[in-house]
């Protein structure tokens, strides 16, 4: 490590600890921190295809809380790129994971909800757990896609699992985005997940008539609700069906790692990210990272791969410095050459400390 190399004869102590914005890697952080058991569990990934998908038990007291993490069965990355459509993928497998956990007999749930490749708003989850879904004429809607919510008029929760609706949920978001508009799930995030433009206004519009429906049928009003955007719209629902907590995701996983007490015996704090720009802003690790370190007045430094527009933000938040390692060295598409020039970069900046 380039601190190390550059320091190594300083009386400096490095400490190195992983942390997430509740994205992938949730369970393998959280499972280094607190006793656990790992399970798996068969499921349909977002296109109904079954896989196996592991997740984290954890006990306190009489208590039993389990941590998943939402791309594991619908995650983006796990699908080709002729497979990404977000009009035709489904959270429902998603709630057949909360199904098995509830049947182990968990009743608190940590939920890391960000990099999935559905923008369902948790239609396909909902249906899992017994919610029903009827159009205007009474029929009960088939499918789990956001095509099937198409017809949608009505909303019965009566058959909701009842262990699901008395369970305790705390849903970890990597972003602050609304429901639907123009900052909401459908036209900020779907066309990352392979929609085209008039697949994102029909999908706002889906997600904006769900959204009235469900204010109309349940009396929750989500539609400008920070982070109910995330997931494609999952936020929203959690907070609507379960009235669950919907917390910035580093900053939850900094509270089961004890973080602050790292950032209490620190001098100096490193952090950093793949790319630095403005959606850094909207609740990424990075920023949390900041905060804390800037709550407990210490000197903090973003290093990451490269800078994008809006990071200067991020020093009137309070980074002392933002770099990007590829003022060190252009690696190209050459990922061999990644790590190199971020060494580079780092050893640089730790030679004026």
């Amino acid at each position: 490590m380039a601190f190390e190399d550059r320091l190594g004869d300083s009386n400096v102590t490095i400490n190195q600890v992983p942390l997430s914005d509740g994205g992938e890697g949730l369970i393998e952080i959280v499972k280094g921190y607190i006793d656990n058991e790992i399970f798996t569990a068969s499921v349909s990934n977002a296109l109904g295809k079954e896989v196996d998908v592991d997740y984290l038990v954890y006990q306190d007291k009489e208590t039993k809380t389990a941590v998943l993490e939402m791309a594991s069965v619908v995650g983006l990355s796990l699908l080709k790129d002729y497979e990404k459509n977000p009009m035709n993928t489904t959270t429902f497998g998603f709630g057949e994971l909360i199904l098995d956990a509830l049947d182990r007999g968990v009743s608190n749930f940590i939920i890391g909800i960000g990099g999935t490749s559905t923008n369902d708003a948790g239609f396909g989850m909902l249906s899992a757990l017994g919610v029903l879904f009827f159009d205007f004429y009474g029929n009960q809607l088939t499918g789990n896609t956001p095509l099937s919510m198409l017809d949608l008029s009505k909303i019965d929760i009566s058959n909701l699992d009842e262990r699901a609706a008395n369970a305790n949920f705390v849903i970890a978001c990597d972003v602050n985005n609304t429901f639907c508009g123009e900052f909401g799930a459908s036209k900020v995030f779907a066309p990352q997940k392979g929609a085209d433009n008039n697949c994102v206004e029909a999908l706002d519009e889906i997600l904006k008539k769900f959204a009235l429906i469900i204010k109309k049928d349940l009396g929750k009003d989500i539609i400008n609700e920070p982070r109910s955007g995330a997931a494609g719209g999952a936020g929203g629902s959690f907070l609507a069906f379960f009235d669950a907590r919907l917390e910035s995701g580093i900053e939850a996983v900094m509270n089961i790692t004890g973080f602050s007490k790292e950032i209490l015996d620190s001098d100096l704090v490193i952090t950093g990210e793949g790319r630095t720009d403005k959606q850094t802003l909207d609740g990424k690790a990075v920023l949390g990272v900041i905060k804390m370190a800037k709550h407990y007045k210490k000197k903090v430094i973003v290093i990451s791969g490269s800078l994008g527009d809006g990071y200067e933000h991020l020093l009137a938040l309070g980074a002392d410095k933002v770099v990007g390692a590829d003022s060190f060295g252009d690696t190209g598409h050459n990922f061999e050459k990644a790590e190199e020039v971020l060494y580079s970069a780092a050893y640089s900046i730790s030679g004026s400390l």
